[in-house]
């Protein structure tokens, strides 16, 4: 299991070395290229990843347009609840922007794992809160911010996306032409900030 994984389940959860060692058990060890799919609109998601390495993003298709809803980096989980939870197809795709290290829960084996060890519920009940407050609080800033503070936000909140995130998913992401991100980016670099 990777180290920073088995640190953040033991700072939240009071775990066994047995517990541990089953839940590292039913993880499938899986690499995905640069630009390879998690997900696919219209498949059912049956399992959530824990990304080793790399860099996963959300996103869905309007007009034939990407537009990218998140970006998810190494040392946390990427899944699309709406799928995962309720069974349906997608109607959003998950997609490596770097090659990336995996590793995967099934759905069968995550029933299975609460089960016999319920204490794991608390970690998915806590990826959910955080999903839903990402979500929330990304829709509340593209209603309220003006695209400079959007982009200053981003900055200053996971600045590792700047250099990671191509520009033009980066601009989608939030809400502006990559024309306006490069005049509000060279802005940035001119002034010092």
């Amino acid at each position: 299991m990777n180290s920073i994984l088995k640190e953040s389940l033991l700072n939240f959860i009071d775990l066994t070395q047995e517990e541990l060692d089953y839940f590292d058990d039913i993880l499938e060890r899986r690499t995905l290229k640069k630009e390879s799919f998690l997900l696919k609109e219209g498949q059912v998601s049956t399992e959530i990843a824990y990304i080793k390495t790399g860099l996963l993003m959300h996103y869905s298709l309007h007009d034939g347009n990407i537009v990218p809803c998140d970006f998810t980096p190494e040392n946390n989980w990427a899944a699309y609840l709406k799928s995962f939870t309720n069974k349906i197809s997608s109607d959003m795709n998950i997609i490596a922007l770097e090659n990336s290290e995996l590793l995967i829960l099934k759905s069968t084996d995550m029933y299975r794992l609460f089960e016999k060890h319920p204490k794991y519920q608390k970690l998915r009940d806590q990826q959910v809160e955080k999903a839903f407050y990402q979500s929330t609080q990304h829709a509340a800033d593209l209603a309220m911010l003006i695209a400079k503070e959007r982009y200053y936000k981003l900055m200053q909140q996971n600045p590792e996306f700047i250099q990671r995130v191509p520009q033009y998913h980066l601009a989608a992401y939030l809400g502006m032409r990559p024309q306006s991100l490069s005049r509000i980016r060279k802005s940035s670099e001119d002034s010092g900030s």
